[in-house]
């Protein structure tokens, strides 16, 4: 699960499952295992971070998150996959109140602005549309190449794992 918006800008938080107790400790435990390491290019602590759910309220991107209801989570119990684990990887764009403003133009003229008058088209502003785009996708060829990077390098890493260590996946 890729979001944007959250934590240091160009900067990539990895968020294991927001669980409660031994599940928790082994998911964290796993995402360090599969993750942490930083071979090539990427510095735990530096290039990416992982986010301790149990620290959820410090400020760090996963902030909130625990009262969020529904995740990709989910969909593992769902297939009835008996080993497995979800991972949500938030990519730093600009810092929180902008964000929160930027949501808040595109709510409001979304409200606000009432449908379009033909073809049934969507509600909203290309201003409330321009708002909420520039906080979560920024127009920076080298935050562009980070993100691609470091998402493509986490996928090479869960592909790693699965067919090197199976095991490394928690139950």
């Amino acid at each position: 699960d890729v979001h944007t918006g959250l934590g240091p800008r160009g900067v990539d938080s990895l968020l294991p499952p927001l669980n409660d107790g031994a599940a928790q400790a082994s998911h964290l435990a796993a995402t360090h295992s599969i993750f942490g390491e930083g071979e090539g290019e990427g510095v735990l602590g530096a290039d990416f971070l992982i986010d301790d759910p149990a620290e959820a309220d410090s400020g760090a991107a996963s902030s909130g998150y625990d009262l969020a209801r529904g995740s990709t989570s989910g969909y593992l119990l769902h297939l009835g996959w008996p080993r497995g684990m979800s991972i949500t990887q938030e990519f730093g764009t600009v810092p929180g109140p902008l964000v929160l403003r930027g949501l808040a133009i595109e709510r409001a003229e979304w409200l606000h602005a009432g449908p379009q008058a033909s073809g049934g088209g969507c509600r909203g502003t290309a201003r409330g549309a321009h708002a909420a785009r520039g906080v979560f996708f920024l127009r920076s060829a080298s935050w562009q190449r980070r993100v691609v990077r470091r998402g493509v390098r986490l996928a090479e890493q869960a592909v790693r794992a699965l067919a090197e260590a199976p095991e490394k996946v928690p139950l």
